[in-house]
Order: structure tokens, then sequence, then C-alpha cells
């Protein structure tokens, strides 16, 4: 929260007074507030690809209702994030180095029930998609969707959000 105060005047105390009492708060938003319409929901993508990362945060950034918090480039990375930034989302490759996404689900998941995990991957297996809804993804989409595609499925996830009360 910051205010911003520049007088007219050196001597116009009152003014300056009058300043303060009526300006707006503006409330940072944190780690712990729940979206709501007026706060999107809060999204963490884990990709080992440094310019998918750029792509999909440029495309999430470009849609009201999603603020991209942090980026991870394996699932080790994406574990620890989880716990620092708490998202509402995660958007998790499934092959990436040090761990892999399936593995970083399982560990997210056996922490964090609440949070939305969407596996994502090159691949248009079903085994895979199936390896990782078991793991705790509650949902999977391919990189070869067209990105329209791609927003309404990460919107979609987001659905059970607000049966929990986190987005209204």
């Amino acid at each position: 929260c910051f205010q911003l105060i520049v007088p007219v005047a050196e001597d116009t105390p009152a003014l300056t007074q009058d300043a303060e009492s009526s300006m707006p708060r503006i409330d940072a938003v944190d780690a712990g507030t729940p979206p709501t319409a007026d706060v999107p929901i809060r999204v963490l993508l884990a990709d080992d690809h440094a310019i998918v990362r750029e792509g999909l945060v440029g495309l999430l950034d470009a849609q009201q209702d999603f603020l991209v918090v942090g980026e991870a480039a394996n699932g080790k990375e994406a574990v620890q994030m989880v716990e620092d930034l708490n998202p509402d989302v995660l958007i998790m490759d499934i092959e990436m180095p040090t761990m892999d996404g399936i593995e970083a689900t399982r560990r997210i998941r056996r922490k964090d029930t609440c949070i939305i995990v969407i596996g994502l991957s090159f691949h248009d297996d079903e085994a895979l998609a199936r390896t990782m809804i078991e793991a705790g993804a509650d949902a999977y989409v391919s990189k070869h969707a067209p990105a329209k595609e791609f927003v309404a499925a990460v919107r979609d996830a987001c659905l059970p959000l607000r049966g929990r009360g986190r987005i209204t």
C-alpha cells in the first residue's frame, strides 16, 4: 500500500491534510487473498522451456481474470513456489528436468488439495494424460491446442474454485 501526496505550494498544510484524508486506499493483492470478480485467479506456470513460459504468460496476462504470479523451470521449483506463492492454479508441464510434472503434482497434492493443477504436454498421449490425472491433476491440456481452447480449458478447470468460495 502506498500513498503519494504532492502539495500545491509550500504554505498549504490544510490542503495536504485534506488530501491525506480523502485519498483512496489501494491494497496490494497478497498470496492469501482469494480471487473474486475484482481479484484475478493467481496462476503459477511450470515448464522447462522459457519460450513456452513466456508465451503462456503473455496469453494469460492478456486475460482480465488471470494473474501470473510465478514461473518454475522444473517440478522441484514448482513444488517450492506453490508453498511460497500460494497460487490458485498451477499449469504443470509433464516432462521437465530435476523433477517431472507427475511427481511434482503428487508432492503438491500431499500438501495442498485446494490448488487446481492442470497438466500440460506436447504429447497427445491418453496414457500420459491419465497418469497425470491419477497423480492429482484436475485437467490435462495439449500444447497443440489453439490459444483460445487453452484459455477456455484453464477457465473450465477453475470452476471448482467457485464452489469452494474462492471465486465469486
